[in-house]
């Protein structure tokens, strides 16, 4: 469990903003993943595309992504405008080059949502 993921998703979802899960995991490893979500009772919707299938299509309209997983943000460019590269070890030497910010917490990539909405409310 990535720390603090819980309690930055609560508080995500009681701004009652929209979260949902795209991931490559179907079947058993989908399964387990929706339990993880119930046992924290955190109601977010899972889609499990499987593994060597873009997130292109799941992800169109969505304002936000994060992954760890920079070679599935780069078919998002012209997709979803805010992309997030999740820092881990194993993705620290990859260089983003205009397809994603880093974020190295939760609590960072919480920062960034709170910013991209000031920022939408000021365009209105």
């Amino acid at each position: 469990e990535v720390p603090d993921a819980v309690a930055y998703l609560e508080r995500l979802l009681n701004e009652r903003l929209r979260v949902r899960i795209i991931t490559s995991r179907d079947d058993d490893a989908l399964s387990i993943a929706e339990e993880w979500l119930r046992q924290r009772n955190l109601p977010i919707p899972c889609t499990g595309l499987g593994y060597g299938v873009e997130k292109t299509t799941a992800a169109a309209g969505l304002d936000v992504f994060v992954d760890d997983d920079l070679d599935k943000l780069q078919p998002l460019v012209n997709v979803v405008p805010n992309r997030y590269l999740f820092s881990q070890g194993y993705n620290r030497h990859q260089e983003t080059d205009g397809i994603a910010r880093r974020v190295e917490s939760w609590e960072q990539f919480y920062a960034e949502i709170r910013n991209i909405r000031r920022k939408a409310i000021w365009r209105r």
